[in-house]
């Protein structure tokens, strides 16, 4: 005769094997969760430099602005474009 496992040894080696990949589900669920968080951070930091970007581009043109033109229909046109920026 052969040496071949017995049902319920093969049910027992299922089992072990089907916990096993259930732990691993469950830490992989973990790391993306995880994943997620530090994503979630990162579109935050985004988000809040490109305010910073815009203020500091609102804050140019006033500054710059009038430069473009010196004289003045050119320098009211350059008031224009940065008040429509």
């Amino acid at each position: 005769m052969t040496d071949c496992p017995t049902t319920p040894e093969r049910l027992s080696t299922l089992e072990a094997k089907t916990d096993r990949v259930l732990e691993e589900l469950a830490i992989l669920r973990g790391s993306f969760a995880e994943l997620d968080k530090h994503l979630a951070g990162y579109a935050k930091e985004i988000e809040r430099m490109k305010v910073e970007l815009n203020i500091v581009k609102l804050i140019g043109a006033w500054i710059f602005a009038p430069m473009l033109g010196m004289l003045g229909l050119g320098s009211l046109l350059a008031i224009f474009y940065a008040v429509r920026k």
